[in-house]
């Protein structure tokens, strides 16, 4: 008889496992599986959480994420190094950490910031939507001497600015067909386009460079790559600019 209990307790946990490996929503993960030693590790989001994070463009300067939550979903433990997000979508998320209680993070679509290198957390979508944002993480250090300020593409009617520190300048950029707006051609950037585009994008030479780019693509542009940009189509273009240093 006891036996048969035993087998019958385990066949039930089985069940349970086995439902849970197959579901994507993640159960708020407590406080103690992030020791001392490893709060302040590097945890890369890619590799713990895959199906919610995705890469859409790397190199040595730079990483662009596409975060995608779902209600309900939570992420697992991990970091990032210095980074600025810009939301696609309003949220309204739960962050976790070693330390400290839960922290509710509200946010609407467009709203943008930076945050230094962060250590170990987690998110949860507690909203009745999807979350959807755009992570650029810097690879590069600031030098010394270096000042942002001095090179970045200054705000106008067509460009708004997010994010405006020492590290990086988050633009949103927005033209009608046939606009074209002026750059600064001695940063670097990485566009990530909201929208599909027909662009000409001219660089410090006058090169031109005429091309479709796709919603959701990102391109990245060495200091000189761009000088301006013009709206080819039919449609508004709007896109995002991660300028950096």
């Amino acid at each position: 008889m006891i036996r048969t209990i035993q087998y019958s307790l385990l066949f039930v946990v089985f069940i349970l496992l086995t439902a849970c490996q197959g579901s994507r929503t993640f159960e708020p993960q407590v406080v103690e599986e992030v020791q001392s030693a490893q709060r302040y590790a590097y945890r890369d989001p890619v590799r713990v959480s895959p199906e919610m994070y995705g890469t859409l463009l790397e190199n040595i300067t730079c990483r662009i994420l596409k975060i995608e939550q779902k209600p309900g979903e939570q992420d697992r433990w991990h970091s990032h190094p210095d980074a600025a997000i810009y939301q696609l979508s309003a949220s309204e998320l739960l962050l976790y950490t070693p330390d400290g209680d839960p922290q509710i993070i509200k946010s609407e679509t467009g709203d943008s910031y930076f945050e230094p290198a962060t250590n170990m957390h987690s998110m949860k979508n507690i909203g009745e939507s999807d979350y959807v944002g755009i992570l650029c993480e810097l690879k590069t250090k600031l030098s010394e001497n270096a000042h942002l300020d001095d090179v970045y593409t200054a705000p106008t009617d067509l460009i708004s600015l997010k994010v405006d520190n020492d590290r990086m300048h988050v633009l949103e950029l927005t033209l009608q067909p046939g606009d074209t707006e002026q750059m600064s051609a001695t940063s670097k950037k990485v566009f990530y386009y909201i929208t599909d585009a027909s662009v000409n994008l001219v660089s410090e030479s006058g090169a031109s460079d005429r091309s479709d780019r796709p919603k959701d693509a990102s391109s990245y542009h060495s200091p000189g790559a761009i000088q301006s940009i013009e709206n080819l189509g039919t449609e508004t273009f709007r896109a995002i600019i991660f300028e950096m240093r």
